[in-house]
């Protein structure tokens, strides 16, 4: 309980922070790089800058840049494996992976990780209430599509944060878990039971789902390389391009039967996700990947890009993999699989894994 405490004076900071940084406006005083609340929503462009704004947070280290994806996340489900050393040489690793979450190391992280998970959806709530008000300066078209990216990336936050705060849904989905921000207003909520949280994420999902159904994305694709473009596609804003790189409707859809499949509603979730596999249209614009394309000589492609519905671009990939994960890391800093670990993922417990078809299991080099 008092970890709990601690975590809602955390956001509680956060939220007086925020608010007190909105009190200088008056003053008057603009950097030359800052454009001031009062004008970010005079124009369309501004309007893409804010919403870009909420992208660039999530691809922060604290949140998809690191924490959430190849980081904390990944120790916390034990996929690294962590030597004795590390207690002393790399502590925040060692307790991460070991559960000790009360050490004031690991307990700092998570901290950092929920006040900017929340920090981002109040930057969320003060997009979707400023748009949603603003009359004549976005067509309806452009700002439904904003408004759905805004609802989806809602929902997408408040499921991860109840992934990672909550209690075990299959077991127990009535205790309480998370709050869930819907609104800007500056006021510390309540946490709220697992399953009403779920039931606001759909409610999210649903509507981000309406706000989307004329995504560019379900027509044209990704409009990812610009080489590739039609004519027509040309004739769209620069912006509403790279649908794979922003919450798009085949994105919000995949989350859906996420979400579903996560509240035991199996049927539901598979209807959902066979009614995207079947989709032919979203098979001629995210087509299966090819193994030639994947084994392709100093042009591989190891993440299956043409599968990609989804995915936030991270300014500092490189440097973290030069700090985490590049061969001449030390140990005790390097975060790699066990064979063990390896071998379940894919699952060959009782198969060698130079046997495997899987590229990843063939070509890994085992610890």
């Amino acid at each position: 309980m008092k970890y709990i405490n601690t975590i809602r004076i955390t956001i509680l900071n956060v939220i007086l922070t925020l608010s007190l940084t909105g009190c200088s406006d008056w003053l008057r005083i603009e950097p030359v790089d800052a454009i001031l609340d009062d004008q970010i929503y005079t124009s369309e462009y501004n309007t893409q800058v804010a919403l870009n704004g909420i992208y660039l947070k999530m691809a922060s280290e604290p949140l998809y840049g690191k924490e959430l994806t190849n980081w904390s996340i990944e120790l916390i489900a034990q996929q690294y494996a962590v030597s004795i050393g590390s207690k002393t040489s790399n502590p925040l690793k060692y307790y991460m992976n070991s559960y000790t979450y009360s050490d004031e190391v690991a307990k700092n992280r998570i901290l950092k990780i929920w006040s900017d998970a929340y920090s981002t959806v109040l930057n969320i709530n003060y997009f979707i209430k400023r748009l949603d008000t603003t009359e004549g300066i976005v067509s309806k078209k452009n700002k439904d599509i904003m408004l759905g990216e805004a609802y989806g990336l809602r929902a997408f936050m408040h499921f991860d944060m109840l992934r990672l705060f909550g209690p075990i849904y299959q077991t127990d989905s009535t205790s309480l878990s998370i709050p869930y921000y819907s609104d800007a207003t500056i006021v510390l909520r309540e946490r709220e039971a697992a399953n009403v949280i779920m039931d606001k994420i759909f409610i999210d999902i649903d509507r981000a789902l309406e706000y989307l159904k004329e995504d560019p994305v379900i027509k044209e694709g990704a409009m990812a390389m610009t080489t590739d473009l039609s004519t027509y596609q040309y004739q769209f804003d620069e912006f509403y391009h790279f649908r794979n790189r922003r919450m798009n409707y085949y994105a919000v859809s995949a989350l859906k039967a996420r979400a579903l499949l996560y509240r035991e509603n199996k049927e539901e979730a598979a209807a959902v996700a066979l009614s995207l596999l079947d989709n032919t249209t979203l098979s001629q614009h995210f087509p299966w990947v090819k193994k030639e394309d994947v084994d392709k000589n100093d042009m591989e492609d190891r993440i299956a890009s043409p599968e990609v519905l989804f995915g936030i671009h991270s300014a500092s990939m490189y440097s973290i993999w030069n700090l985490n994960f590049s061969p001449g890391v030390h140990f005790d800093a390097f975060l790699g699989a066990t064979q063990v670990n390896v071998k379940y993922a894919f699952d060959m417990a009782t198969t060698e894994l130079a046997l495997s078809t899987d590229y990843r299991a063939s070509n890994l080099e085992i610890i």
